[in-house]
């Protein structure tokens, strides 16, 4: 009998050989792909759509893990010169394309469950029962550490929560107005206007200022500043473009609504998902934000997935969430998804791709942001606070301490080490060089500190930090992660230091503004230890050429269901 790792390994093998012959890359397949998948993660956005049940939902919940393996097989090879021929989805080709929407998911949730596996963050057991008449495979964990990533998602979703309150009047102004105009773009669509009419003057700002909105809190959005510069270009305009594409998707989307509540035959995958031809999009954008044609052609460009850069975005673990998709030299496809879920994450892709450089020397900034964030955290008179300072022996710098908070109340100081690492999201490769970087990189800068310490004595540590006084100085280091502290199957984190989140530092310490360092220290060590602890682990099963994979079946819901 096959063990485990080599029966999903077999049963994925399988798998990819049949879905082989979905592979016909078209322009027409590719729309009506983007329309099935603007469905899976747009549907809810038009209360008037009916609940799904309980099993449709599991069902949507796999084909969410598809985009990449599906665009992959029906993305054209090359931009061809023929006119677009398209088409409106119906009954028949969306169930075909959910279909394949589903086994491209369950394909892609297998590799994720193999490369855990294998990595002996999961356990397989097979079990001796059929299930009519499939193996079945039941993975659960192994490693205390799976998951883990749940902990940096919670700090990074508070975060975003904080965004949402911060501009909960502008949103709630928006609302106001949205209720006032609601009847007269009500009115305009059912007139069958043409392109050149407009429901009111401003009707573009109008959407504009709700994409902002929602551009603004999404997860990542501090990786870049505006100023930052790439290909000779500020960061700055390519949000621009991005904010007017993600304006056009605001409107559709409201018209979408609008058009499905008056007559739900026409389809709400024909309403979702939008397109325009290529010259005609630039020339929009371009009057938009008064930019020229040549300019806003670049720019859109590097927000463009198309077959010139689909290898370097459909080949990874993130998924793609692009904006635009260029399926032939007139066409333009524009998806909703990708600007609703993250599109930056599309845009820095593309960005580190062509500018590598440009890339480091902007990451090589980001610290200097978010030492001045610690020190607004700190504030005088209570704090006394430092940045870069260099420990050094025998005229040799031995670590640094990115940054020093010093509580003369208690007598206490914090150390800390900042690792900011690009945005894990889904990507096994990335998550394993974030998860190695920063454990042992971070264990190293703890023992390279404590040794210091040890060698000079307090009281060389209050000399190098000017800290004038003759009371015993309590010493506390923190590592933090901008965006996660904790990955699965990273193990040894030195327990000298409290490991952590920015965002969950930060909700702490907004929660305890006044701890002294002593207090804030000791309750942010149980606190990452409480959120730790509560991470729950996932839970499906899948099915895959004759195998069916149960993982954390404990917490599984009812198969038979």
């Amino acid at each position: 009998m096959k063990d485990p790792v080599h029966l999903l390994q077999d049963a994925i093998e399988d798998e990819r050989y049949v879905l082989r012959g979905y592979e016909k890359p078209s322009e027409a397949l590719t729309l009506e792909t983007l329309r099935a998948i603007d469905y899976v993660f747009c549907r809810e956005l038009i209360p008037e759509l009916e609940k799904l049940e309980e099993s449709e939902r599991r069902m949507e919940s796999i084909r969410r893990y598809s985009i990449n393996a599906a665009l992959k097989r029906v993305l054209p090879s090359e931009l061809k010169a023929d006119a677009p021929r398209l088409f409106t989805s119906n009954a028949s080709t969306a169930e075909q394309t959910d279909e394949f929407l589903w086994r491209m998911g369950c394909l892609t949730m297998a590799e994720r469950q193999l490369t855990l596996l294998r990595s002996g963050a999961l356990k397989g057991e097979i079990d001796k029962r059929k299930l009519k008449g499939m193996t079945l495979l039941v993975l659960s964990i192994q490693d205390n550490t799976a998951y883990r990533e749940q902990v940096g998602f919670q700090g990074l979703n508070w975060l975003s929560d904080m965004t949402v309150a911060e501009d909960r009047s502008k949103e709630a102004a928006l609302e106001l107005r949205h209720m006032g105009i609601l009847p007269r773009l009500t009115d305009y669509l059912r007139s069958n206007p043409s392109p050149e009419d407009l429901p009111f003057d401003g009707v573009d700002d109008y959407f504009k200022e709700w994409a902002v909105l929602y551009l603004r809190r999404m997860s990542f959005r501090d990786m870049l500043a505006d100023d930052d510069r790439f290909g000779g270009r500020a960061y700055s305009a390519y949000v621009a473009v991005l904010e007017a594409l993600s304006a056009m998707s605001q409107q559709r989307l409201c018209y979408a609504g609008l058009l499905n509540a008056d007559d739900p035959r026409i389809g709400i995958r024909n309403l979702l998902t939008g397109g325009a031809l290529h010259e005609e999009l630039i020339e929009g954008v371009a009057s938009f934000l008064d930019a020229s044609r040549q300019e806003v052609s670049e720019l859109l460009d590097h927000l463009t997935l198309s077959p010139a850069n689909a290898k370097d975005h459909l080949g990874r673990g993130t998924q793609t969430l692009a904006p635009a998709v260029r399926t032939s030299q007139q066409l333009v496809a524009l998806p909703t998804y990708g600007l609703e879920l993250n599109p930056f994450l599309f845009l820095w892709t593309e960005l580190r791709r062509r500018y590598e450089k440009d890339w480091f020397d902007a990451a090589n900034r980001r610290e200097s942001r978010w030492v001045a964030e610690l020190h607004a955290q700190f504030p005088a008179p209570h704090w006394h606070c430092l940045d870069g300072v260099n420990l050094k022996r025998d005229g040799k710098t031995v670590t640094d301490i990115d940054f020093v908070a010093h509580d003369a109340r208690c007598s206490s100081v914090i150390l800390f080490q900042l690792k900011w690492q690009q945005p894990f999201v889904g990507d096994d490769k990335v998550r394993r060089n974030n998860a190695s970087s920063l454990v042992d990189d971070s264990n190293k800068w703890i023992a390279d500190v404590l040794g210091w310490i040890k060698a000079v004595g307090v009281n060389g540590l209050k000399e190098r930090l000017a800290i004038k006084t003759d009371t015993a100085l309590s010493i506390h280091l923190v590592v933090l992660g901008r965006y996660h502290a904790h990955f699965t199957s990273a193990n040894g984190h030195d327990p000298r230091a409290v490991w952590c989140d920015w965002g969950n530092f930060l909700r702490h310490r907004v929660q305890h503004p006044c701890d002294s360092a002593d207090e804030f220290v000791a309750t942010l060590r149980t606190s990452v230890e409480r959120v730790t602890a509560a991470v729950e682990p996932e839970s499906f099963f899948i099915p895959l050429s004759g195998t069916v994979i149960l993982v954390n079946p404990t917490r599984a819901h009812s198969m038979s269901s």
